[in-house]
């Protein structure tokens, strides 16, 4: 929900497009379900950052009929009321009340498969926040979640304030057993996974333990699988108090350089060390087939920026490339494609110390009003 940020917004906007060849189109109805959420919120009033997850119930009509959510004390609040609504292109807007709170959804987008989305929000008690959420229902077993699976994470420690991600992957057997994996931070140390038990209900949610090689421990208290079993989104608390806010992709599929090529949605959490400060960012970016891309973004003051680039894509759907900001500032991203090729997740770091991660969104086209469209030619 809601922060001030300083106008000036150094943004690692590091990809996509190139028109893709289907075109979903959306409706409100489409909400209608149970939807597990997970949100990274900054509360400019205390000041803190921290996560939230909850789920809400949503009719055919938008309506929000039923939620709550709770925060990692355990604490707990109602969603009293709240509309969503969506556009032809899966665009969401619309807001809730909770707590005697209202927070606005500034910006979100639905994914083509339906069951996964992202949102950026402002709140009325001064929060902000950057929400994914995953639709109910499938069925799961734990068997479900042996493979290789690529992570992304934003760690908060609340003893010394400190936001910053991790990524790497971690691998899993039949029985829920964690078998190997790595954790990079940004400043590229690296730290092996020792072990680890994860298991899954039959409504798919996750929960368990890894435990790396330098003796962090991430117990993960509730995590989301999608119904294709190949994305989860989840927090986790450490013992030390630390917490984090995990996006997951299953690995497996096949890629081609040329699926590089995409227009999407984007949505990001920044973390500026210099400032210091953590705030969202959405915005739009086209990658052509080749993998020059362009892109613009939206900070919550308003300002706006612009960024370009050259990325390429692996066999695996591993992306990665550099950037050249309108600020000036150059970077790196490191991204995975999910299966279905219509998300992509990842991180980004600058040469000036910013930091993101980043979610994005497939779209048939784009429609954000006040961003500047930037085209390609291939």
């Amino acid at each position: 929900m809601g922060k001030r940020v300083l106008p000036l917004v150094y943004l690692l906007f590091i990809i996509f497009l190139t028109p893709p060849s289907f075109a979903t189109v959306f409706q409100t109805a489409d909400m209608a379900g149970n939807w597990y959420i997970y949100s990274v919120e900054v509360d400019m009033v205390i000041p803190a950052v921290y996560w939230v997850r909850g789920n809400f119930d949503v009719d055919a009509t938008g309506n929000i009929t039923a939620g709550n959510y709770f925060a990692p004390d355990g604490s707990a609040v109602t969603l009293s009321s709240g509309q969503i609504e969506l556009d032809s292109q899966g665009v969401i807007s619309g807001g809730f009340t909770a707590g005697g709170s209202t927070g606005n959804i500034v910006h979100g987008k639905l994914d083509q498969g339906k069951t996964m989305g992202t949102a950026v929000l402002l709140g009325s008690d001064q929060t902000m926040d950057i929400l994914t959420f995953i639709k109910g229902g499938g069925t799961f077993v734990t068997s479900d979640l042996m493979g290789t699976w690529y992570n992304y994470l934003t760690i908060i420690d609340p003893s010394t304030g400190a936001v910053f991600w991790l990524y790497g992957t971690y691998t899993t057997d039949a029985s829920g057993r964690v078998i190997a994996g790595s954790q990079t931070g940004p400043d590229g140390t690296t730290v092996s996974i020792d072990s680890g038990t994860l298991s899954v209900n039959s409504l798919g949610i996750v929960t368990g333990n890894i435990n790396l090689s330098n003796g962090q421990k991430f117990s993960i208290s509730h995590s989301k699988m999608d119904q294709g079993k190949t994305r989860a989104v989840g927090v986790s608390i450490e013992p030390n108090g630390g917490m984090a806010v995990a996006y997951m992709v299953k690995g497996g599929g096949t890629f081609e350089p040329a699926d590089i090529g995409s227009r999407s949605y984007a949505y990001g959490l920044l973390i500026d060390r210099s400032i210091p400060a953590v705030y969202w960012v959405y915005g739009n970016i086209r990658i052509s087939k080749s993998g020059t891309y362009k892109g613009s973004y939206r900070a919550p003051t308003g300002a706006t920026g612009t960024g370009a680039g050259t990325v390429t894509m692996d066999t695996l759907g591993v992306i990665t490339g550099t950037a050249t900001f309108d600020t000036g500032d150059t970077g790196m991203v490191y991204f995975k494609e999910d299966q279905g090729k219509t998300f992509r997740v990842g991180v980004s770091v600058t040469t000036s110390g910013m930091m993101g991660i980043w979610q994005f969104y497939e779209g048939s086209s784009i429609s954000l009003p006040a961003l500047p469209m930037l085209l390609l030619n291939d």
